[in-house]
């Protein structure tokens, strides 16, 4: 029998044993320490049905690549990592996938030329940015702007194929509060024109002068709104017969409204800082963002958002909200980006100051379920999942999955969840089992040692 076979810890009692035993002694030893490690220490399968508690039935009309689902019983059952899920197919063999990455926010900046950089006294500045193509898809444009003093502007925001002809896109504003707080970012539905025209509206007050600009495409998952009205979701992009306009339906997806419930809202009257916290039923969630409904205008809170499964909070940023409303202006931010996979509670703190506390009529959550990527052929799958002793499987999948274009693959959705009837839980499930079994060979091993030892001493 091979001594190196054995794990550390035993050939190490063995050793020691060695010193007082006879050969047919260490034999028996020997003997004893393999089949107890053998017994104690678990073996990893493909496919061990026995180990899997549930069972989900997946139906593939299809082959060829598809995405699978992870429902809120699926999330709800699986370790934070997610490394306890296994797929099989008919015959019961295991097949290959990937858990995707989430994809939530992708920024691409484009070159461009400034010309006809105008100043009119008293009435506007404007500027157009030459793309050099028309292939490119944009949807922001991020403006340079010097000026000492505050400002609030109206701005147009034009785009024309030939510079010539030119098609109104968006009429936002531009503001600055010193000593840092400005908007100068002016988003709009994603276009392909090569040139595109930015006008301010100076009212009677000195021009702004644009010094430079940045012309961007932001893919967001979330499609995040900056005003968010009610549970119906973003507003739908623009659409004309205009070939340049595009309707970017990965950037005006916002998911789904996950169904949660808020569990407390209270103001600390000592600190005067509200705490929200949201139930979200389940962890892992894919979270795009959270849009408040405040009643009320007129203000600009500070939040810091924390999550936890176990009542151990970890910040994972702050952000602010506001709502400005006066006469010929109105301008509004109630969501809060978070772009990350989740847990099953979410606190949200709002830092009052000496201001009334704000009243957070709703709170709703936007996001997606988890899904894997798999190569599948025409017929029926079983999903495997909550198995505390698996590993995380590697696939040669994980080194390709990124090529595969998703965006137009078929979303299946798994079945009912059954309980495995043929579960059967290790005994190594249980760590103090195994650390009292080791125990106790350790205490048997140690006291054949101090026999021989008395024997010897005879």
């Amino acid at each position: 029998m091979n001594r190196q076979a054995l794990p550390g810890p035993a050939r190490l009692l063995l050793l020691m044993a060695g010193c007082f035993l006879k050969e047919s002694m260490i034999h028996k030893v020997l003997f004893t320490a393999t089949m107890f490690f053998l017994l104690a220490v678990p073996a990893y399968a493909a496919i061990e049905p026995q180990s899997w508690q549930f069972t989900k039935q997946v139906q593939a009309q299809k082959d060829g690549f598809a995405l699978i689902e992870l429902d809120a019983e699926v999330l709800g059952h699986t370790r934070d990592d997610l490394a306890d899920i296994k797929l099989s197919d008919a015959a019961g063999q295991e097949v290959p996938y990937q858990l995707l990455q989430p994809e939530f926010y992708k920024e691409e900046t484009f070159p461009v030329q400034l010309i006809d950089n105008v100043v009119q006294e008293n009435e506007f500045s404007s500027v157009t940015l030459d793309l050099q193509t028309g292939d490119h898809r944009h949807n922001r444009i991020q403006l340079d702007l010097e000026s000492k003093e505050d400002y609030l502007r109206d701005v147009k925001i034009e785009g024309s194929a030939d510079n010539r002809t030119w098609n109104l896109i968006s009429s936002q504003k531009v503001f600055y509060v010193s000593p840092n707080y400005r908007q100068n970012d002016l988003s709009y539905p994603t276009a392909s024109f090569r040139y595109m025209r930015v006008t301010i509206d100076s009212k009677g007050k000195n021009p702004l002068n644009i010094r430079g600009a940045k012309v961007k495409y932001v893919q967001d998952a979330g499609g995040l709104p900056l005003a968010f009205k009610g549970p119906d979701g973003p507003p739908a992009l623009r659409e004309t017969g205009d070939a340049a306009w595009h309707a970017d339906s990965t950037s005006a997806r916002a998911g789904s409204i996950i169904p949660s419930t808020l569990l407390s809202s209270r103001t600390d009257t000592r600190t005067n800082q509200t705490e929200l916290i949201i139930d979200l039923g389940t962890k892992g969630y894919l979270i795009n963002y959270i849009a408040l409904q405040v009643d009320g205008g007129n203000f600009n809170r500070l939040i810091n958002y924390y999550d936890t499964n176990d009542n151990r909070w970890r910040h994972l940023g702050q952000e602010r909200i506001y709502h400005y409303q006066w006469p010929d202006y109105e301008a509004s931010k109630n969501t809060l980006l978070l772009n990350y996979s989740g847990a099953r509670f979410i606190k949200l703190v709002l830092y009052n100051q000496d201001s009334p506390p704000l009243n957070v009529e709703n709170v709703i959550v936007w996001g997606d379920h988890q899904k894997i990527l798999a190569d599948l052929r025409q017929g029926s799958y079983t999903l495997w999942y909550s198995n505390s002793n698996s590993k995380a499987p590697q696939y040669d999948l994980s080194q390709f999955a990124q090529l595969v274009d998703k965006s137009q693959l078929a979303v299946l959705q798994p079945g009912h969840e059954s309980v495995n009837a043929n579960y059967r839980p290790k005994l190594t499930d249980n760590r103090w089992f195994l650390n009292i079994v080791t125990l106790l060979a350790a205490l048997a091993i140690g006291l054949i040692i101090l026999k021989n030892m008395k024997r010897k001493g005879n």
